[in-house]
C-alpha cells in the first residue's frame, strides 16, 4: 500500500484514477508488487492516506525515500501518465483527389512536369 501511496503522489492521481491505472498498467502493478487479483479498491487506498495523514507519517515517508533516492544518486520529480494507446483510424481522404492534384500537392514543380513514375505533366502552381 506504500507503494501505491506514492505513485499517487509522484503521478498525483486521486484514489479512483490510481485503482483504475493499476488495472490498466502493468509496470505500475509490478513496482507496487500486486497481481490483477489484489488490486486495492479506491476506499481501501483512501483509508490507508487517511491513517497516514492521521498519524503524521506521510511528510515522515516521502523525505526518507527523498533521502533513500538521494544516495542513489536519484532525483524524483512530480510526472504525469500519458496514454499512448494506438488506435485504429479510417483512411485518408487525400486518396481521393485526382491524379493532378496529388501530383501538385506532392512537389510543386516549377518545370510543369511531374517528378514521379507514372504520372502525367502536373499544372503549374
Amino acid at each position: 500500500m506504500l507503494r501505491v501511496h506514492l505513485m499517487q503522489n509522484w503521478f498525483a492521481l486521486s484514489d479512483p484514477a490510481i485503482e483504475e491505472a493499476l488495472y490498466e498498467i502493468a509496470s505500475l502493478r509490478t513496482f507496487a508488487g500486486l497481481g490483477l487479483q489484489a488490486i486495492p479498491d479506491e476506499t481501501t487506498i483512501l483509508n490507508f492516506r487517511h491513517l497516514l495523514e492521521a498519524c503524521d507519517l506521510a511528510e515522515a515517508v516521502f523525505k526518507q525515500v527523498n533521502a533513500h533516492l538521494a544516495r542513489k544518486g536519484r532525483l524524483l520529480k512530480r510526472g504525469s501518465i500519458v496514454d499512448a494507446t494506438i488506435i485504429a483510424a479510417s483512411s485518408s481522404t487525400r486518396n481521393s483527389a485526382s491524379e493532378t492534384q496529388r501530383c501538385t500537392r506532392r512537389r510543386r514543380a516549377t518545370d510543369g512536369v511531374c517528378h514521379e513514375p507514372r504520372r502525367q505533366a502536373c499544372r503549374d502552381v
